[in-house]
């Protein structure tokens, strides 16, 4: 299966709709081309796919740089690698992002393979990696509107031992209360797996041009 989907041809073909659900969940992203720019044209292709959900940003989450940034993402400095809004509950769960210009020597999107991470990461430290599926950490947002707070263990599993996914954004979590002892080997484990998130080995990148929709 290919990730990249013609949005116009999609939309006049069903069976490259149902491929482009089949790649989404095979790899866990897709790219659409040729899709509309104007603002609130991702709420179009997002209505395709699925239901859309508000959030305190809004019906959709515009990103470009703006004074008294109330989030990384209104600012021109580069984001390293996260999940976004674990202090939600539940969790976002498909998400868009749609590129409606990009001008920029930079700007490119990454993807890291969280899967793939866990399961290093167990190889490498199998007690580091029970503290992170074990400790819950309380994950909170505010500005001067709003408050929110979530509880998730940085590696969440189902109740059969499935790994679901991660929850990682160094600067929104809390420190867990553990014994000393504990903590330390949780802080390591927590370093390795935001190491493991940089490394090339895991990674995907690429650069969206205008038009083009990251899903």
């Amino acid at each position: 299966l290919d990730t990249h989907f013609n949005w116009e041809q999609l939309l006049q073909d069903k069976t490259i709709f149902l491929n482009s659900v089949k790649a989404f969940l095979k790899y866990g992203y897709i790219t659409l081309s040729h899709t509309p720019i104007e603002q609130d044209s991702i709420l179009q292709i997002a209505n395709h796919y699925g239901n859309v959900r508000d959030t305190n940003f809004g019906r959709f989450f515009e990103v470009f740089s703006r004074p008294n940034a109330n989030d990384l993402a209104y600012t021109p400095h580069a984001i390293g690698p996260h999940t976004d809004n674990p202090y939600r509950d539940p969790v976002p769960g498909i998400q868009l992002l749609h590129c409606l210009s990009n001008f920029t020597d930079g700007g490119y999107s990454t993807l890291a393979d969280g899967l793939s991470i866990v399961k290093e990461l167990q190889q490498q430290d199998p007690e580091g990696y029970q503290l992170l599926t074990d400790t819950v950490v309380r994950f909170r947002f505010y500005d001067t509107n709003t408050e929110l707070v979530s509880f998730h263990p940085l590696i969440e599993k189902d109740a059969l031992g499935n790994i679901l996914g991660i929850h990682y954004s160094p600067r929104l979590d809390d420190l867990p209360l553990l014994p000393e002892a504990q903590l330390q080997k949780y802080q390591r484990a927590r370093k390795n797996l935001g190491e493991l998130l940089e490394n090339a080995k895991f990674e995907k990148k690429f650069k969206l041009a205008q038009g083009e929709l990251m899903m």
